[in-house]
């Protein structure tokens, strides 16, 4: 089951809400804090959770009813205890009715208004939502087996514990939220023993365990999530800033995660993180929404508008998140280059001396072959996000170093990327850049190429271009004609760039 929209009226930031918000498989809500971003969430969580007697506190006006309608697509309804299947779509709507400050009454209703219905149950696996609420710091852990408390969805994580006994090693999918650990976390999150019974944890190479509240704060709420991405199917996972406690390569692992879930559960996610939304917002199955403080108003009245697939909203919106490097849009092409002395030569020098066509194509070096892929990877996806078609396919290159990790690194990305031209990735014949240098400096760089221990090579290699440079910054007619005899190659190839941009105006 899934939801396609909501209507929120008299709760919390929201006056009212005169058109529907609409979910995609993704949907992601972006804004300032405190504008009803998680008025959006804690709505549609409350037909799971329930109210407690604090409610008034979201109630707007206690005076007037407030009303959140949920429209269903067609799927199962046992969980709103309705044995039948939705054949097209159904509307949901709960009332709360105030009095004295405190509500006196919720009802849930199906479109017809007739069939008053439970609350969703919060039972696996019968029930619908999984919150991931921003304040889900655990306070203490369910440790007994004995009171099993393994298939309640609860938002503080408790029983995470009784979560992880239940899915022992033999489970078939334990092998699946092992290694979303792994690539997450670096470790499995497993139960280990306690006084109490058993609580979350890892185990050291050598059998030790080790609980995990002698781990870093965020580790319980990830290897949560995990878990539930692994084990749940037909879900809607509510979010708040899944950003919290991750580093961003890990962040990014996980939002891979989350786009491969969505193919069998629909995901609500609430963001500050500019990764978050190009990562999630390059997927075209995924719905973006800025919500705003409408004129300004305090309190605060929220208004939602779907942030359109036009390139500049984009990019303003991931400025507006701390993403500074938008100004890609205006290069003719980009140039992906394995080491920064390449990318030195070839923009400082080469471009300008023998390739001047080239003057408005971006050079990146991704400081090392290994961080190529990555490199390439986010570009795309970015690409994808602001633009949401890959207008720079046909107007991107990599070059790398033509030794043997370069080779694996062109053929993997070939591999990878089998939907862009295959001649778009390179190596150079040489198998280090600097022997495109100046054969001025060629006795010390066979010298410098021959030391073994890494930390001394590099050291001297950052020296070298130094000195190139240096000595190709005196631009004499003999320092150009060198450097256009010894780069004859690294030229030739910007030639071809420069003739396939020019083609492609």
């Amino acid at each position: 089951m899934k939801l396609k929209s909501i209507v929120i009226n008299n709760f919390r930031s929201f006056v009212s809400m005169p058109t529907p918000l609409e979910f995609g498989d993704i949907t992601v809500l972006i804004g300032p804090n405190n504008v009803g971003k998680t008025s959006i969430i804690k709505a549609i969580s409350f037909f799971q959770q329930g109210l407690a007697s604090g409610f008034s506190l979201d109630c707007r006006d206690t005076r007037k009813e407030t009303e959140i309608t949920l429209d269903l697509e067609k799927g199962n309804l046992t969980s709103f205890g309705l044995g039948k299947q939705i054949k097209e779509s159904s509307l949901f709507r709960m009332y709360v009715n105030q009095l004295g400050g405190e509500f006196n009454l919720i009802s849930y209703q199906d479109a017809s208004g007739q069939g008053v219905l439970n609350r969703c149950t919060s039972h696996a696996p019968e029930h619908v939502f999984i919150p991931f609420f921003s304040k889900r710091k655990v306070g203490s852990y369910t440790e007994s087996v004995v009171n099993f408390s393994g298939k309640l969805i609860l938002p503080n994580l408790s029983n995470f514990a009784q979560k992880l006994v239940g899915l022992p090693a033999a489970h078939p999918s334990y092998k699946i939220y092992s290694s979303a650990c792994e690539q997450v976390l670096g470790f499995t999150v497993c139960h280990v023993e306690s006084n109490g019974g058993v609580k979350p944890g890892a185990f050291f190479p050598d059998g030790t365990p080790i609980s995990i509240e002698q781990m870093g704060e965020g580790v319980a709420n990830i290897a949560a999530f995990l878990y539930e991405l692994t084990v749940s199917k037909e879900k809607i996972f509510l979010i708040e800033e899944p950003e919290n406690d991750l580093h961003p390569n890990a962040l990014k692992a996980l939002l891979d995660l989350i786009i491969e879930s969505s193919k069998n559960n629909q995901f609500i996610i609430s963001t500050h993180s500019n990764i978050v939304l190009s990562h999630l917002g390059a997927e075209p199955r995924t719905r973006l929404y800025e919500i705003k403080n409408k004129n300004n108003s305090f309190p605060v009245e929220a208004a939602v508008n779907e942030i359109s697939k036009n390139p500049g909203d984009r990019f303003r919106v991931l400025n507006e998140l701390g993403y500074a490097f938008t100004d890609y849009q205006l290069w003719d092409g980009w140039l992906f280059l394995e080491e920064s002395s390449a990318e030195t030569i070839i923009k400082k020098y080469l471009i300008p001396w023998f390739v001047p066509a080239l003057k408005n194509i971006r050079t990146v070096s991704a400081a090392g072959v290994t961080n190529i892929e990555p490199f390439f990877r986010d570009f795309r996806r970015l690409v994808l996000f602001t633009h949401l078609e890959s207008v720079y396919k046909n107007k991107t290159w990599v070059l790398v170093d033509g030794d043997d990790k370069g080779k694996e690194i062109i053929h993997k990305l070939k591999s990878e990327f089998n939907d862009w031209p295959m001649e778009k990735f390179n190596c150079f014949q040489e198998v280090n850049f600097e022997n495109y240098y100046p054969v001025f400096f060629s006795d010390r760089i066979a010298t410098i190429l021959l030391i073994a221990d890494k930390e001394t090579k590099r050291i001297e290699k950052k020296i070298l271009l130094q000195d190139v440079c240096s000595w190709l910054d005196l631009a004499t007619d003999e320092v150009k004609k060198e450097l256009k005899l010894s780069a004859a190659e690294v030229i030739d190839f910007l030639k071809k760039i420069a003739k396939e941009l020019n083609n492609q105006k």
